[in-house]
């Protein structure tokens, strides 16, 4: 802060003019030293009471205003807002920071910051009047995480795994989901088809449940006894939540076998 104590009187004829003229020198001259002061020694200076350098004060306010209109108003002025019981904000996110950038009649630009659930960063264009729509930023912290979607357009993580008693399951934000399971041992001596006899029916609940039912690929593992073994689907068959499957051997003999299991469909 310049601090400068009021000017001296005019200087006028008469017997006190060369005093109230080096008054008023004195003044000019304190002044000039007052303002040299208070000059920043660089755009960075931040030593108290100086002035600053035009671009060197940020947005020129202590915090960002508080807005509950539309984010997507394209009259809003540019600069930083918080939004608060706002309107137009990405799908699924309340309460952030957005940046609005105007560039004349029907071309803007939004960057939302939400401050929750989990945070995330979105853009938004306006391009001769129309709005793209958000558009989330994908980084480190969201790239893998629990997927979703609003009206088919991926609002969560890319990539997601995860495992239960049931097995273990990927989602990817396109919407594609693949299940893995291996079950128990398996005897195929519960009751013969024609020249092959199965074992009791396995009934598999999905870790993760598809839309639709899924395609099921089914593998064996031999543990015990001289007979190859065939995997397929029991008269239980399959759904959008599980499926059930029959250990098949060519023979009575004792042999056990596990079912390697996979499904393959999507989560939306």
């Amino acid at each position: 802060m310049v601090m400068i104590t009021d000017p001296s009187a005019v200087p006028s004829f008469g017997p006190n003019f060369n005093a109230q003229h080096q008054a008023q020198a004195d003044w000019f001259r304190a002044s000039i030293l007052a303002i040299r002061e208070a000059l920043p020694e660089g755009p960075t200076d931040a030593t108290p009471g100086r002035l600053m350098l035009n671009g060197a004060h940020g947005w020129g306010s202590l915090e960002a205003n508080k807005y509950s209109g539309d984010v997507l108003d394209p009259d809003i002025p540019s600069g930083i807002y918080y939004a608060f019981d706002a309107g137009g904000e990405p799908a699924g996110v309340s309460n952030g920071y957005f940046l609005a950038q105007r560039f004349g009649d029907g071309f803007a630009r939004r960057e939302y910051y939400a401050q929750r659930p989990g945070g995330g960063r979105w853009e938004n264009t306006l391009h001769n009047g129309v709005w793209s729509g958000w558009r989330r930023t994908y980084e480190t912290t969201n790239v893998v995480g629990p997927v979703s979607q609003f009206g088919g357009v991926p609002t969560g993580g890319l990539f997601q795994s995860g495992s239960n008693s049931n097995g273990s399951f990927e989602r990817t934000a396109d919407g594609d989901q693949v299940c893995h399971h291996v079950s128990p041992v398996l005897t195929p001596d519960a009751y013969t088809a024609g020249a092959m006899f199965g074992s009791p029916s396995w009934s598999w609940t999905y870790p993760a449940a598809f839309v639709a039912p899924p395609t099921i690929l089914a593998t064996v593992r031999r543990v015990e006894g001289p007979h190859g073994h065939v995997a397929t689907i029991s008269s239980g068959g399959y759904t959008s939540t599980g499926a059930n499957l029959v250990l098949l051997a060519a023979g009575t003999a004792a042999s056990t076998g596990v079912i390697h299991v996979e499904a393959r469909g999507r989560w939306f």
